[in-house]
C-alpha cells in the first residue's frame, strides 16, 4: 500500500477562533429566515431532509406508515402511505429506512428496508414525487428474514442508494451463501433518455427500466460483511458514500467493527477498480490537544468539494470527550491531510468548555455536532453544541482556513431534538440549510 505522509497546513492561532457576540454574513449569502423544522413537520422531524434544489422537505410520517413531502413553494404537504403487501400478496415492511436519498434533480427519493434494525430483506425503492408512488427497483420475491429463515440463502441485501450526478444510482449488495460466505457487492442502475415512470422533457434523464448490473466485487477486499452502511443514528455531510462531480469516481467509507482498520476509499466506476485506500486512524488524531481523548472518534460522512478534493468527518461515540466532533480536508493529489478545525491549540478542557481568557478578551472556540458544506464548497456550515458562555449558534467556517464566522446565536429556547441527517439544497437564488433541529434560509446575492 502506498505509503501516505500527513501532512497539517494550518495550525490556527488562538485568535483564529476568537470571536464577539456580534453576527456576520458570508459571502454570497446573507441569512433570512430560521424555522424550527417542527414547524413544516407533521410527522417524525429526525427523519426529515431538504431536497438537492432545497424547495422540498421529505420526512416519515408518525409512526413511520409513509413519506410526506413538504413543498416551500406552495407551502402544501403530500403524504403516501407506504405499500403494504407486494403484486403476490407479500408483506413489505418498509418502515423506518436510514435514510431517504433524494436523486439530483429532486424528483425520487431512494430508500432501502431498514435491515439494521428488523433483520429483514431489503431491496431498492423509489419514490417518485410527482407521481406519488413507490417503485421496487431490486425485488427479488422476497421480503422475510435474513438471519433464520433459509430461504434468505442467495437472496440479495442491497442498500446504501447512492446517486450519481447524471442519474445513475448505485447501490451495494450483500449476498449470503450456503457456506456462510456473505459477498459484497456494487451495482449500478444507469441513466437513460428514456424513462419508465413517464415522458420526460427536452433534456431530462431518469432511471432505466433495465435489470442492475454489477459494477465490481469487493468480497477479497473487505476484511468481513456489511463493511459500506450509513447508521440508524443519523451522519452529516453525504454518508458513506458520494461520487465525484464528473462521475467517475466514489468516495467511500469502508467501517469494519474495528475503528482502527476504517478507511476511505476512492472506486473507479469506469471499471470498479479501488483507485485509493486510505487509513483513518491517524487522521483522527490531527489538530486535537494532547488532553483530548482520542478513543471513539468513528468516520461518519464524506464529501467531494472538487474532483480531487474531499472532505470528511468524525463523529466521538465515546461520550467521554467535549470535543466530539472534527473534520478534515484531504487533497488527493498531494495526499495533505488538513483539519477544518485545528483544536490543538486549546490549553485545557475547561478552556475548550468555557473558553480563555486574555488580554484582547475572552477567547471561545467552536464546539460543531452536525455540519454541511456550502453549495460553493468554500465553507463549512455548523451548528455547535450550547456551553456556559455563548449558548448554541450556527457557524461558518472556511474550509481551507480563515476565521471563524457566527451567523446566529440562539437563546434558551434552542431547540436540542435534532434531525437525523444534515441537508442543504439551492436553486441558485435561495440556499436552505438543515442541520440540527433548525432550517435556515439564505438568499444568494452573488
Amino acid at each position: 500500500m502506498r505509503r501516505i505522509i500527513f501532512v497539517i497546513l494550518l495550525l490556527f492561532c488562538l485568535t483564529c477562533f476568537s470571536t464577539s457576540a456580534q453576527e456576520d454574513t458570508l459571502p454570497n449569502l446573507t441569512l433570512t429566515g430560521i424555522e424550527s423544522v417542527g414547524e413544516f413537520v407533521d410527522g417524525r422531524p429526525q427523519t426529515a431532509t431538504l431536497s438537492p434544489d432545497g424547495n422540498l422537505l421529505a420526512y416519515e410520517v408518525d409512526n413511520a406508515l409513509g413519506i410526506c413531502v413538504y413543498n416551500f413553494t406552495d407551502e402544501n404537504t403530500t403524504c403516501t402511505p407506504y405499500p403494504e403487501e407486494g403484486e403476490n400478496g407479500e408483506r413489505i415492511r418498509l418502515r423506518r429506512p436510514t435514510e431517504l436519498k433524494w436523486s439530483p434533480d429532486s424528483r425520487f427519493i431512494a430508500l432501502t428496508e431498514n435491515s439494521l434494525i428488523y433483520l429483514e430483506d431489503s431491496d431498492i425503492w423509489l419514490f417518485e414525487i410527482e407521481e406519488q408512488r413507490y417503485i421496487n427497483r431490486t425485488q427479488d420475491g422476497y421480503n422475510g428474514g435474513i438471519v433464520i429463515d433459509d430461504e434468505a440463502s442467495g437472496m440479495p441485501i442491497d442498500v446504501l442508494p447512492t446517486w450519481s450526478p447524471d442519474g445513475s444510482l448505485y447501490f451495494f449488495r450483500y449476498i449470503s451463501q450456503n457456506d456462510d460466505l456473505i459477498t459484497t457487492q456494487l451495482f449500478t442502475i444507469p441513466a437513460t433518455g428514456g424513462s419508465f415512470v413517464g415522458v420526460l422533457g427536452e433534456g431530462e434523464r431518469a432511471l432505466s427500466d433495465e435489470d442492475p448490473s454489477e459494477v465490481a466485487d469487493y468480497t477479497d477486499s473487505t476484511p468481513e460483511p456489511f463493511t459500506f452502511f450509513n447508521g440508524n443514528s443519523g451522519f452529516s455531510l453525504s454518508g458513506a458514500a458520494e461520487i465525484s462531480p464528473n462521475g467517475t469516481q466514489m468516495a467511500l467509507l469502508m467501517r469494519p467493527r474495528e475503528p482502527d482498520t476504517h478507511e476511505i476509499w476512492i472506486v473507479s466506476l469506469l471499471d470498479g477498480s479501488i483507485v485509493r485506500r486510505i487509513s483513518t486512524s491517524e487522521i483522527s488524531t490531527l489538530g486535537l490537544p494532547e488532553w483530548a481523548e482520542t478513543r471513539g472518534f468513528i468516520p461518519e460522512g464524506i464529501i467531494w468539494i472538487s474532483e480531487d478534493e474531499l472532505v470528511f468527518n468524525f463523529a466521538n461515540y465515546s461520550f467521554g470527550n467535549d470535543i466530539g466532533w472534527t473534520a478534515y480536508h484531504i487533497d488527493l493529489i498531494t495526499d495533505k491531510f488538513t483539519p477544518v478545525f485545528d483544536f490543538a491549540s486549546v490549553p485545557s478542557q475547561d478552556d475548550y468548555m468555557v473558553g480563555t481568557q486574555t488580554d484582547s478578551g475572552l477567547v471561545t472556540y467552536p464546539r460543531p455536532r452536525y455540519g454541511a458544506v456550502t453549495p460553493d464548497r468554500d465553507y463549512f456550515l455548523y451548528m455547535t453544541a450550547p456551553n456556559s458562555v455563548d449558548g448554541a449558534a450556527l457557524e461558518a467556517l472556511p474550509i481551507l482556513g480563515g476565521e471563524r464566522i457566527i451567523l446566529h446565536q440562539f437563546g434558551e429556547d434552542f431547540d436540542l431534538l435534532p434531525t437525523l441527517v444534515t441537508s442543504i439544497g439551492t436553486d441558485g437564488e435561495t440556499v436552505r440549510a438543515l442541520i440540527s433541529a433548525y432550517i435556515f434560509t439564505f438568499e444568494v446575492t452573488e
